[in-house]
């Protein structure tokens, strides 16, 4: 992504830079968190590295993808195990268990 170095714009009175194909400013982008291209990256690349830098602790996504994508994981194991238990107290005549099973199930599967 940062392959195209790219030169910014100073506005002199301000000594404020510019992205030179958008023309967002580097305090527009500190203020809203929201680059206007993809050269922005490139144009502002250290200035938006210390920023993050300073408020997350690090410059690296991890987003929270992952971290759904686990919790769906453990919740779809959880209703298997369940489903298993509900299956064994349906064997052993035990309905009002298997109910309340069930009942868990349903709730774990409207968390997904």
């Amino acid at each position: 992504m940062f392959e195209y170095y790219s030169k910014t714009e100073t506005l002199d009175e301000t000594n404020e830079q510019f992205c030179d194909v958008c023309n967002t400013s580097l305090t527009d982008i500190l203020n809203t968190h929201v680059v206007g291209c993809s050269n922005c990256y490139t144009a502002f690349k250290e200035q938006i590295k210390e920023y993050l830098a300073k408020s997350q602790g690090a410059c690296n996504h991890v987003g929270k993808l992952a971290i759904r994508r686990v919790s769906r994981q453990k919740i779809e194991n959880d209703i298997r195990e369940l489903e298993r238990q509900k299956q064994e107290a349906v064997e052993n005549e035990n309905f009002i268990v298997a109910e309340s099973i069930k009942n868990q199930i349903e709730k774990l599967r409207g968390s997904i």
